[in-house]
C-alpha cells in the first residue's frame, strides 16, 4: 500500500515535499539532503542505481498481495497481515528518516494532520488486502489501480482542477476496462471483494488529495511516518479486539507473513533511494510496474487465471493510467 501511496498520482503532490519544515529537526547530512532536494522537481536522470531502486520498489510492493493470500490460506487473517506490514513500514520509515537526518516530532500541528491522513490510508490498506480474501489477486489489483483516475475526478470536484483531454480520454478508456474486467464473469465474482477493492481505490485517492496539502508543510518521509503511526495503531487495535495475533499454521504461511513485512521495508527504502537519484516524477511513472508485478505473481505463484476478456480490460485500465501519467510527466519535464 505504501507503494500505491507514492506512485502514479504522486507527481502533483511532491513539488514542496522537501523544503525545510517546522515539524522536523534536521541533522547535518548535506549529502543525502542535497540529493533529495533535487527530487521534488521531477527531474529525469537516467541513474542506473536509481532505476534499479525503483524496479526493486515496484517488485517488492507488487508481490505483497500474493504473499498475503498465502498467509490467509495458512490460517492468518487480514488484521494480522496488516499489522505486520504497517509495523514494518512504521519502523522502516522511522529508521530511514533518522538515517537521512530527519527527527519526526509529535504533538505538532503537522503531526496531527499527518495522523488524520493516516485514517483513509488505513482504510485503503484494509480494503486492498481484505479484498483478496474474496476475489483473485489479479482482479483486486486491477480494481484498486484505478485510483489515479479517481484522483483526477476528485481533484476536479474538490479543487476545481481542470479535467484535461488527456485525463478525460484516460477516464473513458479505464471505465471501459473496468466494465470488461467485471462483466466478463460478473455473476461469479464475490461482490464483497469488489466493494473492498473499490473502498481501497477511493480511500487512497482521498489520501493523495489530503497529503498534497500536508506535504506543502513537511517533507514526504516525515508525513508518511505520521500516517503510518495511525495505521499501525488502528491495525493493532483491530487485531487485539478480533482474534488476536492469527499465526499461520505452516512454515510457508509464516514465510509469507514475515516476507510481506520485509518486502515492505525493502520497497520503502528503495522508493526513497529512487526519489533521490532520478526524481519523483520519473519514479512515479516507473512505479506503474507495480500492478503488472502483482498480476504476474498471482499468475505464476498462485496459478490465478482470469478470463481473456478480463485481461483485455486490465490492459485498458493500466494503459489508460500509464498514458495519463506519461503525458503529465512529459508536461512537467518540459515546464
Amino acid at each position: 500500500m505504501f507503494g500505491a501511496l507514492l506512485s502514479p498520482a504522486w507527481s502533483t503532490a511532491t513539488r514542496a515535499a522537501v523544503r525545510p519544515q517546522t515539524a522536523i529537526r534536521r541533522a547535518p547530512r548535506p549529502d543525502l539532503m542535497t540529493s533529495q532536494a533535487g527530487a521534488g522537481a521531477g527531474r529525469a536522470a537516467f541513474d542506473p542505481r536509481g532505476l534499479v531502486a525503483v524496479v526493486a520498489a515496484a517488485v517488492s510492493f507488487g508481490a505483497c498481495p500474493t504473499l498475503a493470500r498465502y498467509a490467509y490460506d495458512a490460517g492468518s487473517d487480514a488484521a494480522t497481515n496488516l499489522f505486520v506490514r504497517s509495523l514494518a513500514a512504521f519502523v522502516g520509515v522511522y529508521l530511514l528518516a533518522r538515517a537521512m537526518g530527519l527527527r519526526p516530532r509529535f504533538l505538532s500541528r503537522e503531526s496531527l494532520r499527518g495522523a488524520l491522513v493516516g485514517i483513509p490510508l488505513a482504510l485503503a490498506s484494509f480494503g486492498y488486502l481484505g479484498s483478496v480474501n474474496f476475489i483473485p489477486v489479479g482482479l483486486a489489483t486491477l480494481i484498486f489501480y484505478t485510483f489515479p483516475l479517481v484522483v483526477a475526478v476528485l481533484a476536479r470536484v474538490v479543487d476545481g482542477e481542470a479535467l484535461t483531454v488527456v485525463r478525460s480520454t484516460s477516464l473513458g478508456i479505464a471505465f471501459v476496462g473496468v466494465a470488461l474486467t467485471l462483466g466478463a464473469d460478473f455473476y461469479g465474482i464475490d461482490i464483497r471483494g469488489v466493494a473492498l477493492a473499490l473502498l481501497a481505490s477511493i480511500s487512497i485517492a482521498i489520501v493523495f488529495l489530503l497529503s498534497s496539502r500536508l506535504m506543502r508543510e513537511i517533507d514526504s518521509l516525515t508525513a508518511n511516518f505520521f500516517m503510518m503511526t495511525t495505521s499501525v495503531s488502528a491495525f493493532a487495535l483491530w487485531m487485539l479486539l478480533d482474534r488476536g495475533f492469527a499465526a499461520p499454521v505452516t512454515g510457508t504461511g509464516w514465510s509469507a507473513l514475515l516476507g510481506g513485512g520485509v518486502l515492505y521495508i525493502v520497497g520503502v527504502s528503495a522508493f526513497f533511494i529512487a526519489i533521490a537519484r532520478i526524481g519523483s516524477v520519473p519514479t512515479a511513472v516507473l512505479l506503474n510496474l507495480e500492478p503488472l508485478v502483482s498480476l504476474i505473481c498471482a499468475l505464476v505463484i498462485l496459478g490465478e487465471v482470469l478470463a481473456p476478456l478480463q485481461y483485455f480490460g486490465g490492459a485498458l485500465i493500466l494503459g489508460a493510467i500509464l498514458f495519463m501519467n506519461w503525458r503529465e510527466y512529459r508536461r512537467e519535464a518540459s515546464s
